[in-house]
C-alpha cells in the first residue's frame, strides 16, 4: 500500500478515535448563580460571548487542553483606533464530585486563520499569553473564571481575533463545560492534544461556550512580543 494511503488511513481513524473519546451529554441549567472566582477589571466594551448561562456538558473539561473563542471587535466596540483586553472570563461547572480542584491556568489573545476548504475562520498564532496562575475551587457551583490580562497593548480593529484559555493541569475529576443556546459553527474551539475541534460542528454543541474579554479602547497599537498587532492584521489579506 502505499506510503500516503496508509498515513491518511492512520490519521482518519485518530480523528475517529478523538471524537469517541469525548462523548457529548447535555443537561439543562436552571440557575444562572455565577461566582466570581477572580475579580473582573473596570471595562467599556466586552468581546466574545457573555450570553446568559444555558446548557452544561458534564464532565467535559479535562485538563490539559485550550478553549478558544473567535470574535470579531468591531461587532461590539466603538473604538476609533484599537482596543487593549483587561480580563479573559470562562464559565466553568464544578459538581459536588469535582471539588475541592486546585488547578493551573493561563490565558492567550491570538489571531485567527482562513481555512479556504472549510470557508471558516480557525484559531490562529498566540500573539500574547499570561503568567500561569493557580486557582482554587472549594465548593460546587457555577464559576466565573477571570483571568487579567496586563501588558498585552493596544490590539488594532480588525476583524477576527480569538481568546483561549489553556487548562494546564489534568483534573482528577472532570468540570463542566457552560454554553449559551446560541450554537454557530466557526466559532467555538477545543484542542485537547489531538487539534482543534469544532465543538458545534465536530461535537454537536447545543451553544456557544461562555467566554468573553473585558476591554477598553486605546489609541496607539504597538508591536507585542514576536509580532505586531499590525502583523495580525496581515493575515486577513
Amino acid at each position: 500500500m502505499p506510503k500516503l494511503s496508509v498515513l491518511l488511513i492512520l490519521s482518519l481513524f485518530m480523528a475517529g478515535n478523538a471524537l469517541a473519546n469525548k462523548d457529548m451529554a447535555v443537561e439543562r441549567l436552571e440557575t444562572d448563580v455565577v461566582r466570581q472566582l477572580m475579580a473582573s477589571t473596570a471595562d467599556n466594551c466586552l468581546v466574545g460571548n457573555p450570553n446568559a448561562v444555558y446548557y452544561a456538558v458534564p464532565d467535559w473539561i479535562w485538563g490539559a487542553e485550550i478553549y478558544t473563542y473567535l470574535f470579531d471587535p468591531l461587532d461590539t466596540c466603538d473604538c476609533d483606533v484599537g482596543l487593549e483586553i483587561e480580563t479573559i472570563h470562562m464559565i466553568v461547572q464544578f459538581g459536588a464530585e469535582d471539588v475541592p480542584a486546585t488547578f493551573e491556568a493561563f490565558v492567550e489573545i491570538g489571531a485567527a486563520v482562513w481555512d479556504v476548504a472549510t470557508g471558516c475562520w480557525q484559531p490562529g498564532p498566540p500573539i500574547c499569553a499570561t503568567d500561569v496562575t493557580e486557582l482554587t475551587v472549594t465548593s460546587a457551583g457555577l464559576y466565573d473564571i477571570a483571568l487579567p490580562v496586563d501588558n498585552c497593548g493596544c490590539m488594532e480593529m480588525v476583524h477576527q481575533y480569538s481568546i483561549s484559555y489553556n487548562f494546564v493541569s489534568t483534573f482528577a475529576s472532570n468540570p463542566d463545560i457552560v454554553t449559551d443556546q446560541f450554537p454557530s459553527s466557526c466559532t467555538s474551539w477545543n484542542d485537547y492534544g489531538l487539534g482543534w475541534y469544532d465543538l458545534v460542528s465536530d461535537f454537536g454543541y447545543p451553544g456557544n461556550v461562555l467566554m468573553w474579554a473585558d476591554s477598553a479602547c486605546c489609541e496607539s497599537p504597538i508591536a507585542n512580543g514576536k509580532e505586531s498587532w499590525g502583523g495580525v492584521k496581515s493575515l486577513y489579506r
